[in-house]
């Protein structure tokens, strides 16, 4: 069974180690933008990113295999593990993101493709898209019941 709660600082040193095996494996990201999350990503940084930022985290059977960040209305960075991804995981930590804003919609920008399809899927739209430093990006809200 999958559990999503919020983040617990104990959980760092186990998201360092599921976002390296994520990042490094990932063939489409520049070297810059794999640095920059390294950075974001050590178990420190977490913790002091999360005194501004909520953040969610999957787990199964004790394994954190999903995080999500929220910052007020604006979704930062979700990552589900590989292996467990098209399972509904990303979903569910959705689900509870928008039980857990107080505001009437939600952001987010991106510049994966992949993503752009999930949060479609989820109902947000793209509102505008624009290139920074080559990349497509998407600016996506979702209006909350």
């Amino acid at each position: 069974m999958i559990e999503i709660r919020k983040l617990k600082l104990s959980d760092t040193g186990q998201v360092n180690k599921m976002m390296l095996e994520i990042i490094n494996n990932d063939k489409n990201l520049r070297k810059k933008e794999k640095e920059i999350i390294l950075n974001r990503i050590k178990p420190e940084n977490i913790k002091k990113r999360s005194k501004d930022i909520d953040y969610f985290v999957a787990e199964k059977k004790g394994k954190i295999i999903g995080i999500c960040g929220l910052k007020e209305n604006e979704i930062i960075n979700m990552y589900v593990h590989p292996k467990h991804m098209n399972k509904g995981i990303g979903t569910k930590i959705l689900k509870i993101i928008e039980k857990h804003t107080k505001k009437k919609k939600l952001f987010l920008y991106t510049g994966r493709t992949k993503a752009v399809k999930f949060y479609q899927k989820n109902d947000f739209k793209i509102i505008r898209k624009f290139k920074d430093k080559g990349k497509n990006i998407f600016y996506m809200e979702k209006k909350l019941k």
